[in-house]
């Protein structure tokens, strides 16, 4: 057998492109990902993140004041 790195056995190239085939599905999902993460870092994502945030815990002191009125 051959010291070469070349791979020449039809069962090997088959299994490297199935492999190479399966890492740029990887690559691809990553860059939606990336792409999808720059659209959602503005400065309005973030006031309206932090908006929801404050709303939700106000929200949530209200209902423990009125539970609590009611024990």
């Amino acid at each position: 057998m051959s010291e070469s790195n070349t791979i020449t056995r039809p069962e090997f190239l088959a299994y490297q492109a199935d492999v190479d085939g399966q890492f740029d599905g990887v690559r691809k999902g990553i860059s939606d990902l990336k792409e999808m993460v720059r659209k959602l870092a503005t400065t309005r994502a973030v006031v309206n993140g932090g908006l929801t945030i404050l709303g939700s815990a106000l929200g949530s002191g209200i209902v423990t004041a009125l539970h609590s009125l009611a024990h």
